[in-house]
Order: C-alpha cells, then structure tokens, then sequence
C-alpha cells in the first residue's frame, strides 16, 4: 500500500507514516459515525444485514444499518450479538428492524420485520 501512495503521490511514502494516516482518518470519522448511530435510532424502519469478509488475514464479518439515506457500516471478528452491539444500532433503535430473520437479531426488543432474503 504504500508503493501504491508513493506511485500516486510522487514522493516515496512510509509503512509508519501510512499507518499514521490512517489512524488519523479512522479518528476524524468518529463525529460522523456517532451522527449517523445516531439518526438511524430515530428513524422509523432501519434494514440490517451481515455478511463475511477477510480482514487482516482472517474471516470478519461486515455488519450494516441502514435506510435510504443512511448507511452505518463495520467490520468485527464476530458474527453475533456482540458486533451487533459494537455497531451501536438496533440495541438502542426505537423503530421496525428489518432483516432476514437470523436468531441473534431476535434478541433486541424491537419490532422486526422480515425482508424475504
């Protein structure tokens, strides 16, 4: 990744300083993050979805809330409760969860709808 940086920016990039950009961006998306959490647990139908991913090395799985207008997006190790607690929506939402029916989902007392997935 950073030959890639190098090649693009013209000026050789170092592994420590790309790391450090990086920690700087995931920094800076915190506002935004916790604005979006935020707006989805207000709004009146939120769609849910898990599917799995490699992340550093290993299988992952991307967990999502969204609408229309708003997408929250995470990658955890887990796949159950504790990711869907770690991205902060149905635990705390007060509208319909949609989603394919998966067991963990049943666990928060929202209203739930199913999407025919």
């Amino acid at each position: 990744m950073a030959q890639l940086f190098s090649d693009v920016l013209g000026a050789p990039v170092s592994v420590g300083a790309l790391a450090q950009m990086v920690t700087e961006a995931a920094e800076a998306t915190k506002p935004f993050l916790s604005a979006t959490r935020f707006l989805l647990h207000e709004e009146p139908v939120v769609h849910f979805d898990e599917t799995g991913g490699r992340a550093t090395g290993r299988l992952h799985w991307v967990h999502s809330a969204s609408t229309g207008l708003l997408t929250l997006i995470n990658c955890h190790p887990k796949r159950g409760r504790a990711a869907m607690d770690d991205l902060g929506v149905i635990r705390s939402m007060t509208g319909v969860a949609v989603h394919d029916g998966w067991k963990p989902y049943r666990h928060y007392g929202v209203v739930h709808a199913l999407c025919n997935a």
